[in-house]
């Protein structure tokens, strides 16, 4: 796990996100900014709530650390599904 996946998962874990739902969380996360690049925190947060993540409210230094994960991957780039980072957050 590289670094920025090792911080993303703490500030996750720390936020109160089980481990298990780590990898749904980022994949939702991804399905939801990937339609449109330019939303913004409040527009993410009422996105991940409609997908039935509004327990947990997004702050910009996680989106940032998640953009960032997404930008160093290329799998994401294509898709997503087969994101070597999201398989790194779900075994790390």
């Amino acid at each position: 796990m590289d670094h920025i996946t090792k911080i993303l998962v703490d500030r996750l874990l720390g936020k109160g996100i089980a481990p298990g739902l780590i990898p749904a969380y980022v994949r939702d996360m991804f399905n939801t900014i990937s339609t449109n690049t330019n939303l913004g925190l409040n527009d993410v947060n009422r996105g991940m709530a409609r997908l039935g993540w509004d327990e947990f409210e997004l702050d910009d230094h996680t989106l940032q650390l998640i953009t960032a994960v997404f930008e160093t991957d290329d799998e994401y780039k294509k898709g997503g599904e087969n994101s070597s980072e999201l398989k790194r957050i779900h075994s790390g």
